[in-house]
């Protein structure tokens, strides 16, 4: 893993951090290297994906909804891009415990993530779900949205 892929790998939780080295050592004995192409997101980096998502071959979920957003999901590629190279990530993936995310409704091969309910995920705003970067509208409903449940 080169240093940009381990700057990206050090935004994610620690539980998910731990799984994507087990990956990357279970590839590098097979041959295959891993390249990280996002981590954790900020809100308006998330906005920019789903506003381009017309031309993007992957999927991208709505702003607020993105496991990435809280440090929950990576994206990352086998280098060589071959369909082995593919299939020993994938596997090495499942092997540590991480939801694939070419087996999602929506396809998204290079989108791996903890499974819903791992260690960390109650831990993840922890890191820095940063709320200054969520636009005043979404805090407005938020605020709204907490005065009626303690009202109710």
């Amino acid at each position: 893993m080169d240093a940009n892929s381990r700057a990206l790998l050090s935004t994610v939780v620690p539980e998910l951090q731990r799984r994507v080295l087990a990956t990357e050592q279970a590839c590098n004995a097979q041959g295959v290297s891993i390249v990280m192409h996002s981590g954790r997101r900020t809100y308006a980096q998330q906005l920019a994906l789903w506003n381009a998502r017309a031309s993007n071959p992957n999927p991208a979920a709505r702003p607020g909804t993105s496991r990435h957003e809280t440090g929950l999901a990576v994206d990352m590629t086998p280098s060589p891009r071959t369909t082995a190279a593919w299939n020993v990530l994938w596997n090495a993936a499942s092997n540590a415990g991480l939801a694939l995310g070419k087996n999602f409704s929506r396809s998204d091969p290079p989108h791996f993530e903890l499974p819903s309910g791992a260690t960390d995920e109650a831990t993840a705003g922890a890191i820095g779900f940063d709320v200054s970067s969520i636009p005043p509208e979404g805090i407005a409903l938020a605020a709204v949205a907490l005065i009626i449940i303690l009202i109710l």
